[in-house]
């Protein structure tokens, strides 16, 4: 698949002007996620963002009314959306193989296909968490984020055992945050790691730890 990124559209449009607030917005945001691929989240400004979006730089200012944090963290919230949907339709599709049917494995590896299909939208993501988590004002959306994320692996860790994949057991809250952490982890290293082959690599080293994680439980 080609390297769409989900910018098609926005490229598309962005020649022609257009009076519906929600396409401005969601043009701003786009903007803002192919130059944070490009150039790094910290380097991009509001005016930059507005130029990229063809739009004028009040039309900018008026939809995020000058906070560029705002700007970031719609621009994490549709991106991490736009990851969910890729995601959910990976769980609900027919299982391939045998392994491909534990829930919990399948989730950890179609994080993983999402960021090899859609690099841009990755690592804008992976500028933008770190950024975020540092924001004493945007602290408590980066928690949110996190519990949402630690929630998801709770219940398919429960389905995952519903299913026979792992023995009957209590999962504590610290195992979640231990494989979270892991997913991450491996996350991070699969976008940075400028190898060939590295981020199928580094899907394999991180399901192997969160599974004997949980067998180990």
């Amino acid at each position: 698949m080609a390297d769409t990124d989900f910018m098609a559209t926005a490229k598309r449009t962005s020649s022609r002007p257009t009076r519906n607030p929600e396409e401005t917005r969601n043009r701003l945001i786009d903007a803002f996620i192919e130059l944070s691929s490009e150039f790094g989240a910290a380097s991009v400004t509001l005016q930059k963002t507005a130029a990229r979006a063809k739009v004028p730089f009040a039309t900018a200012h008026y939809h995020f009314g000058g906070d560029f944090m705002a700007l970031q963290l719609a621009a994490l919230d549709q991106v991490g959306k736009r990851a969910q949907v890729y995601v959910d339709a990976e769980l609900d599709r027919p299982a391939k193989s045998s392994h491909d049917k534990n829930p919990l494995e399948r989730y950890v590896r179609s994080n993983f296909r999402w960021a090899r299909e859609y690099p841009k939208s990755a690592s804008a993501w992976l500028y933008l968490y770190y950024l975020l988590s540092l924001s004493e004002k945007h602290r408590p959306a980066h928690f949110d984020f996190l519990e949402v994320a630690r929630a998801r692996i709770k219940k398919l860790i429960f389905e995952s055992i519903g299913m026979e994949f792992y023995a009957a057991q209590t999962v504590q809250a610290n195992l979640v945050i231990r494989l979270h952490d892991c997913l991450v982890g491996g996350f991070v290293l699969a976008l940075t790691d400028p190898d060939k082959g590295a981020g199928e690599k580094h899907e394999d080293l991180t399901w192997l730890t969160i599974d004997s994680l949980l067998k180990k439980a």
